[in-house]
Order: structure tokens, then sequence, then C-alpha cells
């Protein structure tokens, strides 16, 4: 409900061009240093292999963008991208969406390759539930044009 609030508030927004590659979305791996995703660059129609997660586990979600902005974090089934009228980049999630985090981005980065700012949220997995399912992650933010886009989205196998 709050993502779909976040991309509503976005319509007021005037249309931005599709390339913004400053809104980024990350997500940790179950091995030490492994790091799924891309915190900036180009937001293609294909999303990142995020591996598979077994039920019960967490993962640490960043999110990546301007920094005192808005952001939220969804999860869905899959959908081949879409444009969202009046965001930069595609959406490849598919309704119904479930908002996972909404906030605002406020830790300065330890990287300034996009001169973002970084929010992190848990993505905590139920301890049980239909094996091989496929889902997808997606961020929504504020670049430093100040266009709202989606980042790259993260393709994950719970087992």
């Amino acid at each position: 409900m709050r993502f779909t609030a976040l991309l509503a508030g976005a319509l007021g927004a005037a249309l931005h061009a599709q390339g913004v590659n400053d809104v980024g979305l990350t997500m940790n791996g179950a091995s030490t240093g492994q790091i799924f995703g891309q915190s900036c660059g180009p937001v293609g129609c294909t999303p990142f292999t995020g591996g598979t997660i077994p039920f019960g586990a967490s993962r640490q979600l960043t999110h990546w963008a301007v920094i005192n902005t808005p952001y939220a974090i969804a999860i869905a089934l899959p959908q081949p991208c879409w444009q969202f009228p009046g965001i930069a980049n595609d959406i490849l999630l598919a309704p119904p969406i479930v908002t996972l985090a909404v906030g605002v981005v406020s830790q300065p980065a330890l990287t300034a390759a996009c001169r973002q700012a970084v929010a992190r949220a848990t993505l905590v997995l139920p301890p049980a539930g239909p094996s091989g399912i496929v889902v997808r992650l997606q961020s929504l933010g504020v670049s430093g044009s100040g266009a709202f886009a989606f980042g790259p989205a993260i393709e994950v196998t719970v087992l």
C-alpha cells in the first residue's frame, strides 16, 4: 500500500528521461562480502540474479539515492518491464506489490561513485512456504536530477 502511495505521489512530478542511473538497490548474500544488485548504473529490463534464500533467512537490503529523499522497497512476483508514467526507469514487479520498507534516505554512503546516500532495510522470510517460488525486489527513490526513479530489480528463488 505504501509503495503504491509513493508511486501516486511521484505522478505529480513531470516526466523525466528514461535513463536515470543513480538510484540503486543491493542485497547481501549468505556468504561474507557477497552483494547482489547495483548501487548505481544503467537500470535495464533484466533483473539482477539474487540467488536462493531459504525460508527463515534474512538479507540486508540497501537502497541508494539522494540524501533526505523518500524511498520505498517492495517485493512481488516477476513481470516483464513496463513504464510507469511519471517515473524514470521501468518497473519489473507484478501486482499485487508488497511494501517492505518506506522511509527517508539518511545515511551518507561510503562510496562517491554516484554521489548517493543509503537507507537500509531487512528482508525476513517466513519460516515456511511454497518452495521454489521466484520473487523480485525493487526500490523507488529520487535521483540527483530530482526525478523519481525505479532502481534495478533483484530476482531471488525462495527454497
